[in-house]
């Protein structure tokens, strides 16, 4: 579905619907050849079968194209949408996007799940 504005005309391109899940994201990241950095300070703004979004302050400079080392615990109130209760594994970064942040600057990643690394624990749904 295209949107027109005055002058520019977006498509919205994924091939995979998003869901909006707002969840702490615990990262890990290579520092350097024998060494490993983490992060706490980052939070998934959405999730889809391809990957998702988070925002982190992290002061780490990451790169494209970085694999990361992710963990989500996913509350329950949230498993209508995304009926998992624990997401592990690794993820490539895709995209980095600088963002005005509320009370400072953050780094917005795009992440595309390494699909033979991946694991997703079910979550019972009971009415």
């Amino acid at each position: 579905m295209a949107e027109t504005t005055s002058t520019y005309v977006f498509e919205n391109r994924r091939r995979w619907q998003r869901i909006p899940l707002a969840v702490p994201v615990s990262i890990s990241y290579q520092v350097a050849a024998d060494e490993r950095g983490t992060s706490s300070n980052a939070w998934c703004t959405a999730v889809s079968a391809g990957g998702l979004f988070m925002i982190t302050k992290d002061e780490q400079p990451l790169m494209p194209e970085e694999i990361l080392a992710v963990s989500m615990h996913i509350p329950r109130e949230a498993r209508r949408a995304f009926p998992f209760s624990h997401v592990t594994g690794c993820c490539r970064i895709v995209r980095i996007d600088r963002q005005a942040w509320w009370k400072g600057r953050a780094h917005g990643l795009a992440l595309a799940w390494c699909e033979d690394s991946m694991t997703f624990l079910g979550a019972v749904l009971c009415e």
